[in-house]
C-alpha cells in the first residue's frame, strides 16, 4: 500500500455518524448521524476538501442514506424507508409491519460475493450472491476480529477487490483479501470508526465516519474528533462505481 495521509474532513462532529456514501453524479458525499437524526450532503471544492454541507433533519433514527436514479435520496430510517425530494420535502416511501433497516454490506467486483460484517459475531461474513435473482447463499466465516472489545462495523469494496473493513472501538480501518487475509491497516485517531466509502472526483479517497456516542469525558478530550468524518489519500487504490436506488421515481411539479 502506498504512504497514506489521514485528514479530518468534517467539521461538525455526530453522535453516530455512519453510513458514508459518494454521489458519482453530483460529486458529492453523503453519510447520516444517527442518533441526531440527520443526513448530510458534502460538497467537494475542488481540491478535495469540504466546500459546504446541507443537513436535513427527520423525526426518526436514520440507518443509511443513498442517492435515488431519478433524483433525491432514500433514507433507511426507523422501522423503514423515507424519499427526500430534491426540493427538500420528506416523505414516506415504505414502512414495513416488522424490521428495522441499516447497512454494513458489500459485494465483490463482479457482484458474485457479498460481504457482511456481523458485528454480534466479530465476523466478516460471505455470501454467494445471484445478481438477476438477489438470492444469497452459502454463508461463510472470512475474517473473525478477535481483540477484546473491537467489532467489524461497516465495509466497502475496492475496485482489486479489496475489503475494507472500519472497526469499531479498535482505532482503525483494516484491508482485507477476497481470501481473507490480513493485508494493510490504516489508524486513525478515533476509538470509533464506523463505516467507509471510496469516492472523491478520482474515486481514490476513503471517506470513513466516527462516533462519539458513549465516550466519556477523558475519552472525548484524548479525541476531539470524535464523530467527525475523516479523508484517508494515497492509498494506491480506487473504490468501485456506487449505485443509485432505483425503485422510486419523483413526482411530477403538478401531481
Amino acid at each position: 500500500m502506498s504512504a497514506h495521509e489521514v485528514t479530518v474532513w468534517s467539521v461538525t462532529p455526530g453522535l453516530l455518524s455512519e453510513s458514508p456514501r459518494w454521489h458519482e453524479e453530483r460529486q458529492e458525499l453523503l453519510w447520516v448521524d444517527i442518533l441526531g437524526r440527520q443526513m448530510h450532503r458534502g460538497t467537494l471544492s475542488p481540491d478535495g476538501t469540504l466546500e459546504r454541507v446541507e443537513t436535513i433533519s427527520v423525526d426518526r433514527h436514520i440507518g443509511a442514506v443513498a442517492p435515488a436514479a431519478g433524483g433525491g435520496y432514500v433514507l433507511a430510517a426507523g422501522p423503514g424507508f423515507l424519499i427526500v425530494d430534491d426540493a427538500g420535502p420528506v416523505r414516506e416511501l415504505a414502512q414495513p409491519e416488522d424490521g428495522r433497516t441499516d447497512v454494513g454490506i458489500g459485494w465483490s467486483p463482479d457482484a458474485s460475493t457479498m460481504y457482511l460484517n456481523d458485528s454480534g459475531t466479530g465476523c466478516v461474513d460471505t455470501f454467494w450472491f445471484d445478481n438477476p435473482s438477489g438470492a444469497i447463499s452459502d454463508r461463510s466465516t472470512l475474517v473473525h476480529i478477535d481483540q477484546p472489545g473491537v467489532v467489524p462495523d461497516g465495509l466497502t469494496v475496492d475496485e482489486e477487490g479489496g475489503i475494507w473493513v472500519a472497526l469499531w472501538n479498535g482505532g482503525a480501518v483494516h484491508r482485507y483479501a477476497p481470501d481473507g487475509s490480513f493485508l494493510a491497516s490504516v489508524q486513525l485517531p478515533v476509538q470509533r470508526p464506523t463505516s467507509c466509502a471510496f469516492g472523491g472526483p478520482g474515486r481514490d479517497t476513503l471517506f470513513v465516519t466516527s462516533a462519539r456516542t458513549g465516550l466519556d469525558d477523558d475519552a472525548l478530550a484524548r479525541q476531539p474528533h470524535a464523530g467527525k468524518v475523516f479523508a484517508i489519500d494515497g492509498l494506491g487504490v480506487r473504490g468501485l462505481p456506487g449505485t443509485p436506488y432505483r425503485g422510486w421515481t419523483p413526482r411530477s411539479p403538478d401531481r
